[in-house]
C-alpha cells in the first residue's frame, strides 16, 4: 500500500492544503520554523493511528471542526481515509475503497498492514544518550545482564570490603622476635638454683665434720705417741700395754687414712657455687620482655591475617574479571540487525566509532536502517526536523527509500529562497503550501 495524496482542513495554522507524494523515495516538505510543516506531520499520525494522537490545539483557532483526508492505494485499489473531529466530539473514521463502502476488515486492521510504532518514529537513537542506545539494542540482540551484574556488583563490593581490610593493615614493620618468659619457670629455676647451693653446704659442713674428726684423731694420736714416748722407760714393764697402744695407733692410722680419703671425695664431689643474678635480673625485666613478645606474636597474626585477605582480594579480582569476560563474549557474539553495528563493553559502536561520536545524520541513517530491519513490512516512515540530513545524506536516505520500497515524508526547516521546482518538494509559509 502507498500514499498518494493528503487533504487538510481547519488544523492549527492550516485552513486548508492538498498535497500529492511520490509514490516511490522521498517527499520533503520545507520551510521556516512556526510555518506548520510538523502539523502535516501530526495530521497523517491522527488519520492513521486515531483518537490518542489528537490534540487539544488541533482546531484551528475559531472553528468547530478539523478533517484530515488521506489517498492510498494497494494495487488496483484505491482507498479514501477520512478522520473528522469537532470540538468537545470524539473524531469520526470514514473509510471508502474504490468509491464505494468499505467492510472488508475492521479499520484497525486496514491501518496495520500500512503503518506501526516505528511509521512515527523511525528514529530509535536520535533522542537517546548514548546508556539507552546500548541498552535499546541489547533488548534487540536479546542481551540480558541482569544477573551477570548483580554478580559482578556482589563481587565488586565484596572485594571492596576485603581491600579496604587490606589496606588498614598498611605498611608492616616486624619488630624483634621476642620469646615469651614464664615467671613460673623462673621461680622454679631460682628455687632449683637455691637448692642445689643448699645442698652443697650441706656436703661442704659434712666434709669439714670429717676433717675435724681426722684433726680430733690426730689428737688422740699424738696424745698416745706422747704416752707411748713418757712410758718408754717403762717399756719393759708396759710391754703389753704399749703393744696395745701401738695397735691402736695403728687403728687410728688406718682411720685417720680412710678419713682423709672420704674428705677428698666429699670435697671434689661439691659443685660450684651457682649465681641466681641472671634469673634475678630476667624478673626484673618481665614486664617488658613479654610485652615484646607479645608484640611479635601480635605482629605475627596480623601479617598472617593481611595475607590471607590479600589472597581472598587475589581471588575476588579474578571472579570480577572472568564475569566481565563472560559479558565481554556474549557482547561479542551478538547478532545486531544492521551490519556495522556491534556492542562493546563500553557501549554500542557503528562501524568502529562509539555512539558518542556518531552525527546526527549518521544516527538517522542508522535508525532507518534499524527501523526495516525490525519490522520488515514497513512501508511508509515519516520524520520531521529533517535538517541534520545535508544535500548528500538526503539522497542517500531517498535511494534507501527506493531500494526498500518505503515512502518517505520528511519535514525540513529551511528559508524560501533556497526553493527549487522539484515536483517532490513543497514550501510552506504560514500554513498554505506555495505555488
Amino acid at each position: 500500500m502507498i500514499i498518494l495524496g493528503l487533504s487538510i482542513e481547519n488544523m492549527r495554522k492550516i485552513r486548508t492544503m492538498n498535497m500529492e507524494f511520490s509514490s516511490k523515495g522521498m517527499t520533503q516538505i520545507k520551510g521556516q520554523n512556526m510555518q506548520g510543516k510538523t502539523t502535516i506531520i501530526d495530521a497523517w499520525e491522527f488519520l492513521l493511528r486515531g483518537k490518542k494522537y489528537l490534540t487539544t490545539d488541533m482546531i484551528s483557532h475559531g472553528q468547530s471542526q478539523a478533517i484530515v483526508s488521506g489517498t492510498l492505494k494497494e494495487g488496483d485499489d484505491l482507498y479514501a481515509v477520512t478522520r473528522t473531529v469537532k470540538q468537545g466530539k470524539n473524531p469520526t473514521l470514514k473509510i471508502t475503497k474504490n468509491g464505494g463502502s468499505y467492510s472488508d476488515t475492521t479499520p484497525e486492521a486496514f491501518f496495520k498492514g500500512l503503518i506501526n510504532d516505528l511509521t512515527f518514529d523511525p528514529r530509535p537513537f536520535m533522542n537517546r544518550n548514548d546508556r539507552e542506545k546500548t541498552k535499546f539494542m541489547m533488548e534487540v540482540a536479546g542481551i540480558d545482564f541482569s544477573k551477570i551484574d548483580a554478580k559482578i556488583k556482589t563481587i565488586f563490593d565484596e572485594r571492596e570490603i576485603v581491600g579496604r581490610e587490606v589496606k588498614r593493615f598498611g605498611k608492616m614493620d616486624m619488630p624483634e622476635k621476642v620469646k615469651e618468659v614464664s615467671i613460673e619457670s623462673l621461680l622454679n629455676e631460682r628455687e632449683a638454683i637455691v637448692k642445689h647451693n643448699d645442698n652443697r653446704t650441706i656436703m661442704i659442713e659434712g666434709a669439714d665434720a670429717v676433717e675435724k674428726k681426722i684433726f680430733g684423731l690426730k689428737d688422740d694420736r699424738a696424745i698416745a705417741l706422747s704416752l707411748v714416748e713418757s712410758n718408754n722407760l717403762k717399756i719393759l714393764e708396759l710391754q703389753k700395754e704399749v703393744i696395745a697402744q701401738e695397735a691402736e695407733a695403728l687403728a687410728l692410722e688406718g682411720r685417720i687414712t680412710k678419713g682423709e680419703s672420704i674428705y677428698t671425695e666429699r670435697v671434689a664431689a661439691i659443685p660450684e657455687v651457682q649465681e641466681t643474678k641472671l634469673v634475678d635480673e630476667k624478673m626484673k625485666t618481665i614486664s617488658d620482655i613479654n610485652a615484646k613478645a607479645l608484640l611479635y606474636t601480635t605482629a605475627v597474626a596480623k601479617a598472617k591475617e593481611k595475607d590471607a585477605k590479600e589472597v581472598e582480594y587475589k581471588a575476588l579480582t579474578k571472579s570480577l574479571e572472568l564475569a566481565r569476560t563472560q559479558k565481554l563474549n556474549q557482547l561479542s557474539n551478538s547478532k545486531l540487525p544492521v551490519p556495522g553495528l556491534n556492542l562493546k563493553e563500553d557501549g554500542l559502536y557503528f562501524n568502529s566509532i562509539h555512539s558518542s561520536n556518531w552525527s546526527e545524520s549518521q544516527s538517522m541513517r542508522i535508525s532507518s536502517d534499524l527501523c526495516l530491519a525490525l519490522d520488515p513490512t514497513l512501508k511508509a516512515i515519516f520524520i520531521d526536523r529533517g535538517e541534520a540530513y545535508d544535500k548528500e545524506r538526503l539522497k542517500e536516505l531517498e535511494a534507501w527509500g527506493v531500494k526498500n520500497d518505503i515512502q518517505i515524508v520528511i519535514t525540513i526547516v529551511a528559508p524560501i529562497e533556497d526553493a527549487d521546482d522539484n515536483d517532490d518538494v513543497y514550501y510552506i509559509v504560514e500554513g498554505e503550501l506555495l505555488e
